[in-house]
């Protein structure tokens, strides 16, 4: 804006539609508006201005996204405003303990403004959107195989609960940890009634309050940027905790590990600093979601062998096993192998027809492979329809050398 309040439409908003047309969604391109304009009316101003002379398709329909939200949600801009000045992410000559303290105070001021936007700016403050990104999330952790009925999970810095409660159906006990009390006010209101959900304020320094191998699953959710920001080890003491803290077999769930870096030096900080904690980083993604542009990063405690574990719905057997397909084209047959690649050992291999080759989640093509007269999962897509077959392998030899008793019956061989 200029002097005379005139806005300045030359630079740097010239490549405006281009450059909200390139952002991953529409509300991460807005967070960025809002912290970058004076006022409500000088950011719907740029928008009009720029959605009548744009030329950029793409930008036009986020502009016009843009304009139907504020509209509706007003407010949004100075909770956005409000949440983002409340967290300040400068780090002077202070301690890791002064850090986190500082952030304590901070996220009480977000909460008592906004407790979605505290928690995520990128909800712009509406509770709607907040709510179908951590439907997005959840999705995403069980697709991974990670959520199961006897699971226990652990929420570093869980914010306004909202994981607590969309999780609380779907696992034994979820325990939430906060250094805000303002934000565990929130979790507490969030959650009364939930039996199965526990909120523990903390300091914030590592996990000393939790005991070993207590928890299947420890959840951290744009959490660690801020123990990356408090610096002195803080991250790396809450990696090493978690290798102690998860039972044989758990994960370690990191989405966004970081604000500083790039997605390649954030993967290798976060390899070497789960090797010293004795986890193996097991999938590594730059942007997983749909809906906001969190990066997500396991890793896995290595486990004795699943050697006997129930095969009901949401077992541990599926919930762990990681299957690589590889598919070898032949004139009458396609062959792949699955493998499981967390226990270092070739698991599973089967016939398919020609040129096949089959992409299912994890979970649900180890369950159907495992059937006593097993098909393939109807939800899987093929190059060729996936054909019938049996099997006789022995889900207690998993853990053993690659089972001999694995084989195809000729009979159930064809060709297109």
């Amino acid at each position: 804006m200029s002097l005379d309040g005139k806005l300045d439409l030359t630079e740097p908003y010239e490549p405006l539609a281009r450059r909200i047309s390139g952002a991953q969604t529409m509300e991460a391109a807005l967070v960025g508006l809002i912290l970058e304009t004076e006022s409500l009316s000088a950011l719907q101003i740029l928008l009009r201005e720029e959605a009548a002379r744009t030329k950029d398709e793409s930008g036009a329909v986020q502009i016009a996204e843009m304009q139907q939200f504020l509209r509706r949600h007003p407010q949004s801009w100075r909770q956005v405003r409000g949440a983002a000045k409340a967290v300040d992410h400068a780090r002077g000559n202070e301690t890791p303990e002064e850090v986190l303290a500082r952030l304590a105070e901070s996220f009480d001021a977000a909460a008592a403004i906004s407790p979605a936007a505290g928690v995520a700016l990128y909800s712009l403050g509406d509770e709607g959107k907040l709510a179908a990104m951590t439907d997005e999330a959840v999705e995403w952790l069980e697709q991974q195989g990670l959520i199961a009925p006897d699971r226990e999970l652990l929420d570093l810095g869980c914010g306004s609960g909202r994981f607590e409660q969309a999780l609380s159906p779907k696992v034994r006990r979820i325990v939430g940890t906060e250094i805000s009390p303002r934000m565990l006010e929130c979790s507490g209101k969030r959650c009364s009634g939930l039996t199965n959900v526990q909120f523990r304020l903390t300091d914030g320094r590592d996990l000393g309050g939790f005991r070993d191998r207590s928890f299947d699953c420890i959840l951290a959710v744009d959490s660690f940027p801020y123990l990356v920001l408090a610096g002195g080890g803080i991250a790396a003491a809450h990696v090493r905790d978690s290798g102690r803290v998860l039972r044989a077999g758990g994960s370690l769930v990191i989405l966004n590990y970081s604000y500083e870096g790039g997605f390649e030096t954030q993967q290798a900080e976060v390899t070497e600093l789960g090797r010293l904690a004795g986890l193996e980083l097991t999938s590594a993604a730059k942007n997983p979601f749909r809906l906001w542009d969190g990066s997500a990063f396991q890793l896995d405690k290595p486990g004795p062998s699943l050697r006997g574990r129930s095969m009901g719905r949401g077992s541990t057997l599926r919930a762990r096993i990681r299957v690589a397909l590889v598919g070898v084209r032949d004139r009458s047959l396609g062959r792949f192998r699955a493998a499981a690649p967390l226990l270092r050992i070739p698991l599973l291999a089967a016939d398919v027809t020609r040129g096949g080759l089959l992409v299912a989640p994890a979970g649900g093509l180890v369950r159907n492979l495992l059937a006593r007269p097993a098909a393939w999962p109807s939800d899987a897509s093929s190059l060729l329809p996936a054909q019938p077959m049996r099997h006789d392998f022995d889900p207690a030899q998993i853990g053993e050398p690659f089972p001999a008793a694995s084989r195809w019956s000729g009979n159930e061989r064809r060709s297109k």
